[in-house]
C-alpha cells in the first residue's frame, strides 16, 4: 500500500472517529449533565455528520487525483455544499418535526463547527504530509 493510500486511510478514519466520539460525548452530556435539553433526534446530527464526512472526503481524494492544483478550491467549494446542506437539514427538521428547535439548532451548530475545524486540521496536516511523500 503506497503512503498516500496509508495517509488518506488514516485521515479518514480520524475525521470519523472524532465524529463518533462527539457524538457519543454528546449523547451522555445531554442525556444525564442536562437532561432538559434532551431531544429524541439527537442521534441523527451525528450519524448526518459522519455521513457526510465520508462523502466529502471521498470526494476530496476524487478530485485530488483528478485535479491537484484546483483543490483548494474544491475543499472551500465543499465547505460551502456542507453549510447549505446543514441549513437545509434544520429547517427540513423545523417542517417535518419542529420540536425543540433550539435545542436541535444549537446542537446541530456545535457539530457543524466542531466538524469544520477538525476537518480543516485533519486537511492541513494531509495536504504536509502529502508534499513530504510527493516529493
Amino acid at each position: 500500500m503506497s503512503p498516500e493510500k496509508q495517509l488518506r486511510i488514516r485521515l479518514i478514519v480520524s475525521l470519523l472517529a472524532t465524529m463518533i466520539a462527539a457524538g457519543i460525548v454528546g449523547f451522555l452530556l445531554l442525556k444525564y449533565a442536562v437532561p432538559q435539553y434532551y431531544f429524541r433526534w439527537y442521534p441523527l446530527i451525528p450519524v448526518y455528520f459522519t455521513l457526510l464526512g465520508g462523502i466529502m472526503s471521498a470526494g476530496m481524494w476524487y478530485y485530488s487525483k483528478r485535479m491537484p492544483t484546483k483543490i483548494v478550491t474544491v475543499f472551500m467549494l465543499m465547505r460551502g455544499v456542507k453549510l447549505l446542506l446543514t441549513v437545509g437539514s434544520i429547517f427540513l427538521y423545523y417542517v417535518l418535526v419542529g420540536e425543540q428547535m433550539v435545542e436541535f439548532s444549537l446542537t446541530t451548530a456545535v457539530f457543524y463547527f466542531l466538524y469544520l475545524f477538525v476537518e480543516t486540521y485533519l486537511f492541513y496536516r494531509f495536504e504536509k504530509m502529502a508534499k513530504r511523500i510527493r516529493g
